[in-house]
């Protein structure tokens, strides 16, 4: 079964799966595409091409990002930035000091692992793959 698309500007804004002639306003143009057409392709005329794919230096930019604040909300969870100076200044046993260290660096240490798995990654598949494993702290 065929689709059409409605373009505009030489790319697709979006699918439906019937006859849109004379159901739509006139001024909007469609086209019959493949069923694996989707909005974001181009369309030049003949042919219904799919975006290009995101370079990989940006997918890896978008999940060093995500790792980052995951591991940054988890330290937060546990160790709010007052509760964190708290220990460093000594309001609380040493004891409490050093979980603290011991905490963040394990977290730290989980999101390297999983940041240096993402620089060696060599297809946008690899790098979405890519899960850190963070300890429970």
């Amino acid at each position: 079964m065929m689709k059409w698309a409605r373009l505009e500007s030489g790319f697709v804004r979006e699918t439906i799966d019937f006859d849109p002639i004379g159901k739509f306003h006139p001024d909007l143009i469609w086209a019959l595409c493949p069923d694996n057409v989707k909005e974001g392709y181009s369309y030049n005329g003949v042919d219904f091409q799919p975006p290009p794919a995101e370079p990989l230096t940006e997918v890896k930019k978008r999940k060093l990002v995500a790792i980052r604040d995951q591991a940054s909300r988890l330290i937060e969870a546990k160790w709010p930035l007052w509760r964190q100076l708290n220990a460093d200044a000594g309001i609380y046993p040493v004891e409490v000091k050093n979980q603290k260290n011991k905490d963040i660096v394990a977290v730290i240490m989980a999101s390297n692992e999983a940041e240096d798995r993402v620089d060696i990654a060599i297809t946008s598949i690899e790098v979405a793959a890519v899960q850190p494993v963070f300890p429970v702290i």
